[in-house]
């Protein structure tokens, strides 16, 4: 490797030819202890298809977790022993019943899930229709 070739990571820090690749600094300016470059040595890429992690970080939320807690509580009082969820969806579809479009999309979201929105692209043909045309 001449002086004037930059090394590539795969390079780095072996010899080549009796010289070293590789500057043995780091980021910070310091100079590598043998330490450092024995673990350096030591990290071995996962083999293909096995994950590190396999269960993924775990999901936390913790504000969805206080809902569904007061949710599944019973109203303090109800003579008909209802949870606080069940008077939330009385209510909702109460005031879809008055006309309230937005309690009624909302019952509709919870039941059917939001409906997919589909979004066709089509300036970008008549832009590069317009341009065969030009040319």
């Amino acid at each position: 490797m001449s002086t004037k070739q930059k090394p590539t990571r795969a390079h780095r820090g072996r010899t080549v030819a009796g010289e070293r690749v590789g500057s043995g600094v780091t980021r910070s300016g310091e100079e590598t202890t043998e330490k450092c470059r024995r673990s350096l040595a030591n990290l071995k890429p996962w083999p293909k298809g096995v994950s590190g992690n396999p269960g993924g970080r775990p999901t936390k939320y913790p504000l969805t977790e206080a809902l569904l807690e007061v949710a599944a509580r019973k109203v303090p009082g109800d003579p008909q022993g209802r949870t606080y969820a069940q008077v939330i969806a009385e209510r909702q579809f109460e005031a879809a019943l008055k006309g309230s479009t937005a309690a009624a999309r909302a019952i509709a979201d919870c039941i059917q899930g939001k409906p997919r929105r589909r979004v066709e692209v089509t300036r970008y043909h008549d832009f590069l229709a317009g341009l065969t045309e030009a040319g």
